[in-house]
């Protein structure tokens, strides 16, 4: 969909034109439409974060074992 899309370019460009070489994904325990995204883009579940000024907690997803950025 849309949001897949525009997620992938996001990525895209943080690793092409930024030269970022490793990206995260935070989103809402119970946001499960983002959590699916966040996988197709090939971040796994990592940890419940706590985010500085944010009053819930974020779901953290960091590069799976096969995501290599760079």
């Amino acid at each position: 969909g849309y949001a897949t899309e525009a997620a992938q370019s996001v990525m895209a460009h943080g690793r092409d034109v930024l030269g970022l070489t490793r990206m995260v994904g935070f989103t809402a325990p119970d946001n499960a439409a983002s959590q699916r995204i966040l996988g197709k883009l090939g971040l796994v579940r990592d940890r419940l974060v706590q985010l500085p000024g944010y009053p819930t907690v974020s779901v953290l997803f960091v590069p799976g074992p096969d995501e290599v950025v760079g």
